[in-house]
């Protein structure tokens, strides 16, 4: 009698932190994305998409800057838009340093985005 060995998953893939040129959030939302960082804050991973707001209805319209955060732990949990304070025009991730992602509006602004607490500091 031969023993017979179980299958295995493959190898597994761990997942790349920085920001990378990706604006294909998941699902269909009014928010457009210039890119994406992707990384761990806490016990959790996230994928942060940066940009900005936009009425479907208007689509040549690009409202106020912000970021829309995933949860990415085998399941993906939308966690929501933040938008930032200040009516900043539409952003982009230009730099990370752990769980704070620094950001810039289209006109030159710069805020910081606190991926664990979910929150801005200008």
């Amino acid at each position: 009698m031969v023993p017979i060995t179980p299958p295995t998953d493959g190898p597994t893939v761990t997942p790349q932190t920085g920001i990378f040129n990706d604006n294909t959030m998941p699902g269909h939302f009014d928010f457009f994305a210039q890119n994406a960082y992707s990384g761990p804050a806490g016990r959790h991973w996230y994928t942060v998409y940066v940009g900005c707001k936009f009425d479907s209805q208007a689509p040549d319209y690009l409202g106020d800057g912000g970021v829309f955060v995933f949860q990415d732990d085998g399941a993906t949990v939308n966690l929501g838009p933040f938008i930032a304070p200040g009516h900043l025009s539409c952003l982009k991730a230009v730099s990370y340093s752990g769980v704070m992602l620094r950001l810039r509006s289209n006109t030159g602004q710069t805020i910081t985005f606190d991926v664990l607490t979910r929150t801005y500091i200008q």
